[in-house]
Order: structure tokens, then C-alpha cells, then sequence
């Protein structure tokens, strides 16, 4: 869970069973009105934060995901992805086997570059 910086809006990731996730948006000023709400099979989704810019904006981590949405309709739309950057993050192969990217977390620098954590 997470609050925007304005502090006007909360995101929270449930999580139903071991790949199934609902990400949810509320505005807090409308007495916690739904604003966006996706689900997500075949994810686990570790972390979910607005963008420290721009509140109409998610970034979502996960196991092979890695990426922003916007939150401006009743369903989270995916963005156009960076350039160099891909939607879906490349499986490894580590000693002969394929491994999924998990992203376990990321933050924001003073200088509001984003780093992201991955397992692999």
C-alpha cells in the first residue's frame, strides 16, 4: 500500500492466491471512493507506488513486471513503454535453467531517478 505525495490518494495490492492480484486506487478526499481498479493473473506483484511527479501515475513490480499505468479511467491503462525499455522484463538463464525477472522493490533518487531491485 501506498499513499500519493499530495497525500490525496491510496493504492493498495491484494493478493488472492499465489499469482492473482488486485491493484486498487481510492481517493481520499471523496471519503475513499474507487478510483481504478485492475487485476492482474498470472503476476505476483511486489510493490505498487504512484510516480513522486506525477499521482496519475503507478509504477507496479513484480515477478516478470515492470511497469506504469495510468490511473486517470475506471481501469488502470498501461503507458508506452521507455525507450530501451521493455514491458515484459527478459527471462535469464542461470545454471541451464530459465528464471522469471522478479522485481522485488524500487525507489526514487533526490533527483527523481527510479531504481529498480530485481532477484536475478
Amino acid at each position: 500500500m501506498a499513499f500519493s505525495k499530495d497525500d490525496k490518494f491510496f493504492v493498495v495490492n491484494l493478493v488472492n492466491g499465489p499469482k492473482q492480484c488486485y491493484v486498487i486506487v481510492y481517493d481520499l478526499l471523496i471519503k475513499g471512493k474507487r478510483m481504478s481498479m485492475n487485476k492482474f493473473d498470472g503476476y505476483k506483484i511486489n510493490k505498487v507506488t504512484f510516480l513522486s511527479r506525477d499521482t496519475s501515475k503507478l509504477v507496479i513490480a513484480g515477478d516478470n513486471l515492470f511497469r506504469f499505468y495510468s490511473t486517470s479511467a475506471k481501469k488502470l491503462e498501461p503507458l508506452p513503454e521507455f525507450e530501451n525499455f521493455p514491458s515484459k522484463p527478459r527471462q535469464q538463464v542461470v545454471g541451464g535453467r530459465i528464471q522469471v525477472q522478479s522485481f522485488t522493490s524500487f525507489c526514487y533518487t533526490e533527483s527523481e531517478h527510479l531504481i529498480g531491485c530485481s532477484q536475478t
